[in-house]
């Protein structure tokens, strides 16, 4: 089609490495949250983890969205072009 996406493919990368920080910030507070020490520790840092843990689940979920929709965009604009 002679369109440039090279910017648009950058994003797309950046998006993927931002779910993969999202997806090893949520094991990572599983982890605390599972852990010991921290559940005797405080009972309210549980409470706290799991609003963290929803809120990482919901940022995944919009920006996997995000991403699935521009790849979708990119495939429209490249069908019309032919």
């Amino acid at each position: 089609t002679g369109a440039d996406f090279s910017a648009t493919v950058k994003e797309l990368k950046r998006a993927i490495v931002e779910q993969v920080v999202l997806v090893i910030l949520a094991a990572v507070l599983l982890v605390l949250m599972g852990s010991k020490i921290i559940q005797a520790a405080h009972p309210w840092l549980c409470i706290a983890g799991e609003g963290l843990l929803n809120s990482v689940f919901v940022a995944a979920m919009l920006l996997l969205f995000d991403t699935a929709n521009s790849v979708f965009v990119i495939l429209r604009y490249e069908n019309h072009g032919e």
